[in-house]
């Protein structure tokens, strides 16, 4: 079970049928008038904020449950792999970017941030209800499992021998994004890296502007 807080992201996972109970404020009222078989509590804010951990109170929070992490992959990518990445809010922003940009699954590896964790989820945006998020305890299962299926898996990096675009198109790739702190690391050299081509005198992006620009190359052909 995970918590999906505030008004949008709530309507998101009600499309999915996995909630279980709704708690919320009477400003959110008529969300709940149309689920009426969804259990539903009308609290006070002061019980609102007890139960989020947002800053400001959302007004109406899902429990829902969390869809099995250990299905299978899709038969095509393109697959989004995230190894050891640590910041719930770039988690739930790449889930964001990959739902929108056509990704077939998010593939979360090693001591990565949790998915569906209240921070992740709501910087998805609920995206996480619209692409398939599964997790594997290590980047060398993951990895295993790609190449069985046909799927082969690239690493993005700043140090990658050819840019990003020589795979636009391909739906038989992975694309794999290291921690923030660390990248790749040393241990992935069986990985070819792929790069963004970037202005002279900038060394590299954030984690997760780098997987949302690296996907639309990927796809862009499909949005065109």
């Amino acid at each position: 079970m995970h918590l999906a807080e505030g008004r949008k992201v709530v309507i998101e996972a009600l499309r999915t049928g996995r909630v279980r109970e709704l708690l919320h404020t009477a400003e959110h009222a008529d969300v709940v008038r149309g689920h009426p078989d969804v259990p539903a509590t009308n609290v006070s804010e002061t019980v609102m904020r007890k139960v989020s951990e947002a800053v400001t109170p959302p007004g109406i929070v899902a429990v829902v449950t969390t869809p099995p992490g250990d299905a299978a992959l899709p038969v095509a990518g393109p697959v989004l792999v995230l190894d050891r990445l640590n910041d719930p809010g770039n988690v739930g922003t790449l889930i964001r970017s990959a739902a929108a940009l056509g990704a077939s699954a998010v593939l979360m590896t090693g001591e990565s941030a949790d998915p569906f964790g209240p921070k992740a989820v709501r910087a998805s945006a609920g995206s996480c209800y619209h692409v398939p998020v599964l997790r594997r305890d290590s980047l060398a299962e993951a990895l295993a499992e790609l190449r069985v299926a046909g799927i082969e898996p690239f690493g993005l990096a700043a140090s990658g021998a050819s840019d990003i675009a020589t795979l636009a198109g391909r739906i038989d790739v992975a694309l794999v994004l290291g921690s923030e702190s660390h990248g790749l690391g040393p241990d992935r050299s069986d990985l070819e890296r792929v790069r963004i081509s970037m202005a002279r005198d900038v060394e590299s992006l954030n984690v997760a502007a780098a997987g949302a620009i690296a996907l639309h190359v990927l796809t862009a052909r499909e949005h065109s």
